[in-house]
């Protein structure tokens, strides 16, 4: 019962001559025992409760808040939020934008820039409809806060380690050097920058490039790939960058998507950098400078957001004095550079790569073969002019050749089996290089006598033809 309705009852009382003295009495105890419950159930909540009135004067502040905020409430009773906020007490405060909207409002507050809060003000309206008190339950939520912080920080460092020791199913490694081409790629690969990768054919330039896509922020979008030296010269233009309808004689009648628009958000790799012409590489470089292509027949060039990763076997700085290759186009792709060792510089490669290879075999065939110790040692201590390439293609092929569960050395292409007998069969050999130079460029020798033309001697081998020509090359004096 109201102040109101006690007057109004004792005014009656009053009329019909009854003692309400006493009656008033009673309600004043009954009064001051409803207030003083209403104000243990105040301060015993485990939220903090904040009252203010329909101006934003602070009425009332419980245990909890105090406790929470680690502000008294004699510093709050009578102060106006607009205050508490401009004096930077609290962050952002419900209750004025409760009096502003006229409307319940949750939000988070900092208070001292050291706890956060969670806050729920809601406004009650008098008869006459204007806001005479706005309550605002509040909970900490700095320790979910910290809680969340310290999750996402174990996240971050079991995502590291993932990266460090686990990678995708084609980065395989143990050697020093990559270990430190894989640190490189995790610290790059979430920002956009250019990245050029270099290294001997078969080093696994195109996996490093996709390794360093899928640990991107682009990882869910397109990852292109083209090889620059497999495209004619005047092709190249139209594959890169499309072209209209009608933009030449023989062009398709709907125009054509570039490469670049479909590596629009993603990453381009272009392989074999090295191969561009000189006209492409002015283009590229615009491309690169403008981030935007223009196709051939368009007035209206096209903005893109690309990352570009470029990788070669060739030394662009030679190709730069030769005049071959554009010096701002190299300085401008090579922001980042990557160097693959050949798989003879990193020995401790060998034998995961070769297990690894092995694995996905023996998981596509449903088979379970197993190498002999005599092919590991022998992986071991060839040279690998192929790299991780031929080594995988060489494992293909002993284990389809293979009847039995265990691949030995008796389907090793001679070149790999002959260095193994030179070897082990000459206890004074100092200088492995110089051994495996000479019996290279007798192998090399002996097969182009046999067979009288570079490919079938080549094929003998093992290599490419043009591995061929150029080991016959270099070995020219030791061969004659």
């Amino acid at each position: 019962m109201s102040i109101f309705e006690v007057k109004s009852c004792c005014d009656d009382l009053c009329e019909k001559g009854a003692d309400c003295e006493k009656r008033i009495n009673e309600e004043i105890i009954n009064l001051r025992y409803m207030y003083s419950r209403l104000d243990a159930i105040i301060e015993s909540s485990y939220d903090g409760i904040y009252i203010t009135d329909g101006q934003g004067n602070t009425l009332r502040v419980n245990k909890a808040y105090e406790k929470f905020t680690g502000i008294s409430r004699e510093k709050l009773i009578g102060k106006n939020m607009h205050d508490l906020e401009q004096e930077g007490i609290v962050s952002r405060s419900a209750t004025l934008i409760v009096l502003k909207k006229r409307e319940a409002v949750t939000l988070e507050q900092w208070i001292n820039n050291k706890k956060k809060l969670l806050v729920t003000a809601n406004p009650f309206f008098g008869e006459d409809g204007s806001i005479e008190m706005v309550v605002t339950n509040v909970r900490d939520v700095t320790e979910l806060e910290i809680l969340k912080q310290e999750i996402t920080k174990s996240q971050e460092i079991v995502d590291q380690i993932k990266k460090k020791f686990l990678h995708d199913d084609e980065i395989v490694f143990k050697d020093i050097k990559s270990k430190i081409v894989i640190e490189t790629a995790n610290r790059i690969a979430r920002k956009s920058t250019t990245v050029m990768i270099t290294g001997e054919t078969g080093t696994g330039k195109e996996v490093v490039a996709k390794y360093i896509h899928n640990n991107s922020l682009r990882k869910d979008e397109a990852f292109i790939s083209v090889n620059c030296g497999a495209i004619p010269d005047q092709l190249l233009e139209s594959e890169l960058f499309g072209y209209e309808k009608g933009a030449f004689t023989g062009a398709n009648s709907n125009g054509k998507t570039g490469i670049f628009e479909i590596a629009d958000k993603g990453t381009l790799f272009l392989d074999e950098i090295g191969e561009l012409p000189l006209t492409m590489q002015v283009k590229l470089l615009r491309v690169l400078q403008e981030e935007e292509v223009q196709r051939i027949g368009s007035l209206k060039p096209k903005k893109i957001d690309v990352r570009i990763i470029v990788a070669t076997n060739r030394n662009l700085q030679d190709m730069i004095d030769q005049g071959t290759f554009r010096e701002d186009l190299y300085y401008r792709l090579n922001i980042v550079p990557i160097k693959l060792s050949p798989l003879r510089e990193r020995k401790e490669d060998i034998v995961p790569l070769s297990l690894n290879f092995l694995k996905k075999l023996n998981e596509k065939y449903e088979d379970g073969k197993v190498f002999s110790s005599e092919i590991l040692d022998t992986f071991a201590v060839y040279q690998w002019p192929g790299n991780v390439r031929q080594l995988k293609n060489i494992i293909e092929r002993c284990f389809v050749m293979t009847d039995g569960n265990k691949i030995s050395k008796d389907f090793l292409p001679i070149e790999i089996k002959g260095i193994e007998y030179s070897v082990k069969g000459n206890i004074k050999v100092t200088n492995m290089k110089k051994a495996v130079a000479e019996l290279e460029a007798e192998l090399i020798n002996k097969s182009f006598k046999e067979y009288g033309n570079v490919r079938d001697a080549a094929r003998k081998l093992g290599i490419d033809p043009s591995t061929f020509v150029r080991k016959r090359q270099k070995y020219e004096k030791i061969i004659k």
